[in-house]
């Protein structure tokens, strides 16, 4: 655990994971932090966030977080900025960078939150609408041994609608339980949120709407069999 009087500013770069809270903060003479994220030319950002109590302003313009989709602040931002008691769901790099700023026009003192870094092989964060989420390599087979995180986010007000056009994931023998190949779905930002279902096997699940603008898929296979794996359609719906 580091605080931020020695890490504003500072460029992490992934070999291994870590995490970080807002304990003694040191704001720039700008009244910002600046994190720079860089993994591996292979592998992407995974942030998972906890603990976030930022002070409440109108359109998050006075204290907020917010995350880019690159190597500096003229990328695509992943997500509007976050402010006030509010979940953040996890994100992850379209490729090997991800910059992350904390702007405060408050005392340091009254922002809270953690951040935990890592780096991962497989994943995404999508924020536009209509399209799709697929296992690794699909429709080839997925690889062994592997785990991803898949965030969909909405605007704020819509829902995630969630239609399965393919499920192939190896399922084990002598147990009606999936434990080997699976995707989880989760309703919400937070990976600890409702359960809408989880999945093997061949047989299609039904469609879907979250209750919420967020909607998590975990996919995890063991080190056994793989097979083509899924494909989910979404879309953003009132």
């Amino acid at each position: 655990m580091f605080c931020f009087s020695d890490i504003c500013r500072t460029k992490f770069t992934l070999f291994k994971s870590g995490s970080f809270s807002t304990d003694n903060i040191n704001l720039g003479p700008d009244n910002t932090c600046v994190w720079f994220f860089q993994a591996q030319s292979s592998h992407k950002v995974y942030l998972e966030f906890s603990d976030v109590n930022i002070p409440q302003s109108s359109g998050c313009s006075g204290s907020y977080l917010k995350m880019y989709d690159g190597d500096n602040r003229d990328a695509t931002p992943m997500q509007h900025q976050a402010c006030g008691f509010t979940k953040i769901p996890p994100l992850i790099s379209s490729k090997n960078n991800l910059v992350m700023v904390f702007m405060s026009n408050q005392k340091p003192s009254q922002s809270k939150f953690k951040v935990i870094y890592k780096e991962v092989t497989f994943g995404s964060s999508f924020t536009t609408d209509d399209s799709f989420v697929t296992t690794p390599y699909f429709p080839n087979p997925y690889p062994c041994s592997a785990d991803a995180t898949y965030t969909i986010i909405a605007p704020s007000g819509k829902k995630v609608s969630l239609e399965f056009i393919v499920i192939q994931l190896v399922y084990c023998k002598f147990t009606c339980a999936c434990i080997c190949d699976y995707i989880i779905i989760i309703d919400g930002p937070s990976i600890n949120g409702r359960v809408m279902g989880k999945f093997c096997g061949f047989a299609l699940p039904p469609p879907m709407v979250s209750t919420q603008n967020v909607v998590i898929i975990l996919f995890h296979s063991d080190s056994q069999k793989a097979a083509s794996g899924f494909q989910v359609k979404f879309k953003f719906v009132n």
